[in-house]
């Protein structure tokens, strides 16, 4: 994923590859992460976006999204998720709970007082929990590093794979034991 201005105005652009990267489902040059319903107002800016996949198969972008909120502009951390393995994003979500000013105890780049930026300090990563991503925020009057957790949504259905095990004998307050797995009797020593 990376931010990109084919389109005159940074957005959201992503590549799919199945084979590691020997061929690309998208092309090379990708495809918008956003479309139909969820296309961002043409004045939006989105950059550093960072990818992740949740345990259960979902697959996560966040990123900064900058713009004239309402009458200021200001940043907010928005969150997509795609369930069918980054074919679509849908699901998208704004993550901080009110956007926040990029101005606001801004350093200065290379000592210039007259460019300012804001730490490049953006992260995404996952578990079984759900999505965590980090950013910049200055919502106390200083740059600042916050993170939220962002549900995982749900893939579907699980396949049943049936029985994983079935106790023989013991285990019982962990006093060991025999069990079968996957057709094979397996001695279980205590305390394991």
């Amino acid at each position: 994923a990376w931010a990109d201005m084919r389109e005159g105005i940074s957005r959201i652009y992503y590549a799919r590859s199945s084979n590691g990267g020997a061929t690309w489902l998208t092309g090379p040059s990708g495809q918008p992460l956003l479309t139909g319903a969820n296309t961002p107002a043409a004045s939006f800016q989105q950059f550093l976006p960072q990818i992740v996949f949740c345990p259960n198969g979902t697959l996560g972008c966040a990123f900064y999204e900058f713009g004239l909120k309402p009458s200021a502009f200001l940043i907010d951390v928005v969150m997509a998720s795609s369930v069918d393995r980054g074919n679509s994003f849908g699901n998208v979500v704004t993550v901080t709970d009110h956007p926040w000013d990029p101005a606001i105890d801004a350093p200065w780049s290379h000592g210039d007082p007259n460019v300012t930026f804001i730490g490049d300090y953006f992260g995404l990563d996952a578990s079984s929990m759900g999505f965590y991503p980090l950013w910049t925020d200055t919502r106390t009057g200083i740059q600042e590093l916050w993170t939220d957790r962002v549900a995982c949504v749900t893939v579907g259905h699980l396949p049943n794979y049936g029985q994983v095990a079935q106790i023989i004998a013991g285990i019982i307050q962990d006093g060991g034991g025999i069990e079968i797995v996957g057709g094979r009797i397996i001695r279980v020593p205590p305390w394991n």
